[in-house]
């Protein structure tokens, strides 16, 4: 018995064509994320947004991401009061798109039976697009617009690094005459 021809069917290539997102999107998404996590003081979700080395993190640098851990941890285990407010993010990505810094004003107030931090910064996250997403590779506080720990008043008077002046240095602007020309850490790290 003869074999009936054999009907093979052409089906056209179809070109896969991933839909790329606006990486300033990306990057306010993925930002939104990390303040989600930090609102709700859930460490282990914030770590995800940490490289295994972070070249900034306040005053430390190349600090190991098990130092960022143990670090939040310390801020965040036992706070029985934890507000964190922020305005809306500005977000300034680099001309190839690999790259962003996000800044924000931040009101924070964290209390529990180790811990008393509040006040107001310009906080800034620097972000570098990896495989697994963004990352944080720079977390500081650009400048303290209010408060801070009593720790961190403390700190003050004595820092070696210049300090931003409020939102003046922020933008770029000279300290008014008389402000202070000393950093603000607010921890070990500057942490808060």
């Amino acid at each position: 018995m003869p074999s009936a021809p054999s009907q093979t069917r052409t089906i056209p290539a179809v070109r896969s064509r991933a839909v790329e997102r606006d990486p300033a999107e990306d990057v306010r998404a993925t930002l939104k994320a990390w303040l989600d996590a930090t609102r709700q003081g859930d460490v282990a979700a914030q770590m995800a947004f940490y490289p295994r080395l972070v070249p900034v993190y306040y005053t430390w640098r190349n600090t190991p991401r098990s130092t960022v851990l143990a670090e939040k941890r310390k801020v965040f285990a036992d706070a029985r009061v934890l507000d964190i407010r922020t305005g809306p993010p500005r977000i300034e990505l680099t001309p190839d798109g690999t790259g962003a810094v996000t800044s924000f004003r931040k009101a924070y107030v964290i209390e529990g039976p180790r811990v008393h931090r509040r006040g107001e910064v310009l906080q800034e996250l620097r972000w570098a697009r990896t495989g697994q997403g963004w990352k944080i590779t720079s977390e500081r506080d650009a400048a303290v617009l209010a408060g801070g720990s009593h720790r961190a008043r403390a700190a003050r008077s004595r820092s070696p690094w210049p300090r931003l002046a409020g939102a003046r240095a922020a933008s770029g602007a000279p300290p008014a005459a008389g402000g202070s020309a000393r950093a603000t850490p607010r921890s070990s790290c500057g942490y808060w």
